[in-house]
């Protein structure tokens, strides 16, 4: 097993794409921190990241780090552009969310491990996009019909979350978003023995919109392996 270098790991995450509102970061950084880890935060165009633990974000330029364990996957310096991280995210093992800023295109892209171990909630509405890695990071009504599955069975079904209006990102996924036309794209990767050799294929893909949604045909079914 190869763990990626402490360099680019962090424990957990807060972004927020769409308004330039530091202070929505702190407050989400801050209810996951329980912990009292150190604070990093990148201010962007549109927004901010941030994550707690592990070193600091770069002040300018391309930002890259995970969340997770991930291991046995390519040297994290390979990725440098967008067209990298949606190649070389698929190919890591272990539980993790793969974060990517380009900061030349303007794109945010987020990789969800293969079986979704490694948390991940999103809103996207309005102009913008959140995640975050704990629910708790963003106060509201709670969703009822998530916490009886919880109470009921041990956790909320499907992608559903404890927060109304906040949903599990995906397993298996590469999330793209785009803050000039507030276009969030979710794409499925295939993993395991249908993982071709060149590092994953794109085998579905879905677009969000704050007013429409629209999904593509699925190209080649493959399993989650």
């Amino acid at each position: 097993m190869t763990a990626i270098p402490d360099t680019f790991r962090a424990k957990k995450l807060a972004i927020h794409v769409g308004a330039r509102d530091a202070g929505k970061i702190d407050a989400m950084l801050h209810r996951q921190n329980l912990a009292g880890m150190d604070v990093h935060q990148r201010d962007l165009p549109w927004g901010a990241i941030g994550h707690l633990g592990g070193c600091p974000l770069p002040p300018q330029g391309n930002v890259c780090f995970f969340t997770g364990l991930p291991i046995n996957g390519p040297d994290p310096t390979q990725i440098v552009d967008a067209d990298a991280a949606e190649r070389l995210f698929p190919q890591y093992d272990g539980a993790f969310t793969g974060v990517f800023w380009d900061a030349q295109r303007k794109v945010l892209m987020i990789a969800t491990d293969c079986l979704g171990m490694q948390p991940l909630y999103l809103r996207h509405g309005d102009g913008e996009l959140t995640l975050v890695s704990e629910t708790k990071a963003i106060p509201g009504d709670p969703d009822l019909a998530a916490w009886g599955a919880f109470i009921s069975i041990g956790h909320p079904i499907g992608e559903r979350s404890l927060g109304a209006g906040l949903r599990r990102a995906p397993p298996a996924s590469i999330l793209t978003y785009d803050p000039n036309c507030d276009q969030l794209e979710i794409r499925r990767y295939c993993t395991g023995r249908n993982r071709p050799a060149h590092g994953g294929r794109t085998i579905s893909s879905m677009r969000w919109s704050a007013t429409s949604v629209a999904t593509s045909r699925l190209a080649t079914p493959a399993r989650c392996c």
